[in-house]
């Protein structure tokens, strides 16, 4: 994991520079066609030098992956309350999606244990899991945020179900490769990349993630991480968190 990540920042410095020199001689020369109106290819130039910013934006976010990855791949850990982490992304959930009527049911174990994390990287996996979800959610749907403490197996899990789209079955194998595109909604777009950081992510945590899906009827996201040890068995009580329901 950590040879991936040292490789994949060489990768991303070595292209940074060159591609933010391509994004600035396209600003000049844009602007400059602004200035020229009265150029007879203008409208032709203007197009092209536009289609080439949106494509170097695209590998900007490329780059900031490639950045991402090397960042995850040897995470500085620490003992982690995960209903807490949940608690805080869903109240920035709820801060964003007040318009929308989607209806926010939590369902948190107050049984679940801590787990040994990196709050900031776990905190952007689980956003971009739940972006993902509300992306796909129209108005009126309803999405369930659940943790459960896997005694037996000795984990946490968190589960993250739309009522959304669903995902279509030859799409689903492909969901965490990194540059594949899927059609959530005919005006929106979900890229891999997020979704290959976020397993990856998972996976520097010793943790896994699955997809479970039926078109037109909704997705689930289930994640399960390892129980940090020193709390098992030591009396360690979390605190309470009862499950409730939120309009958003």
């Amino acid at each position: 994991m950590s040879t991936i990540g040292h490789l994949s920042n060489g990768i991303a410095h070595h292209l940074n520079n060159p591609l933010s020199g391509i994004n600035m001689c396209t600003d000049i020369l844009l602007n400059e066609l602004e200035k020229a109106k009265e150029c007879t290819h203008s409208g032709e130039f203007k197009s092209q030098l536009s289609r080439l910013k949106a494509t170097s934006q695209h590998l900007e976010s490329v780059m900031k992956g490639l950045f991402s990855i090397s960042r995850i791949s040897n995470p500085e850990k620490s003992p982690t309350a995960l209903n807490k982490l949940m608690e805080l992304i869903l109240r920035k959930t709820a801060e964003q999606l007040e318009p929308l009527s989607i209806q926010l049911i939590k369902e948190l174990s107050p049984t679940a244990p801590m787990i040994l994390g990196n709050p900031a990287q776990l905190e952007v996996a689980f956003m971009n899991l739940i972006s993902n979800a509300l992306d796909a959610t129209p108005k009126g749907g309803t999405l369930t945020v659940k943790t459960e403490h896997l005694a037996n197996e000795n984990k946490v899990g968190v589960t993250i179900t739309d009522t959304g789209s669903g995902i279509n079955g030859k799409d689903l194998p492909h969901l965490f490769d990194p540059y594949f595109i899927l059609n959530i909604r005919p005006s929106t777009k979900c890229t891999g990349l997020e979704l290959a950081l976020t397993q990856l992510t998972i996976q520097s945590h010793g943790g896994t993630i699955e997809a479970d899906s039926v078109e037109g009827r909704g997705t689930t996201f289930k994640v399960e991480l390892p129980v940090y040890n020193e709390t098992v068995g030591a009396g360690f009580k979390p605190a309470p968190t009862l499950p409730g329901k939120m309009q958003l």
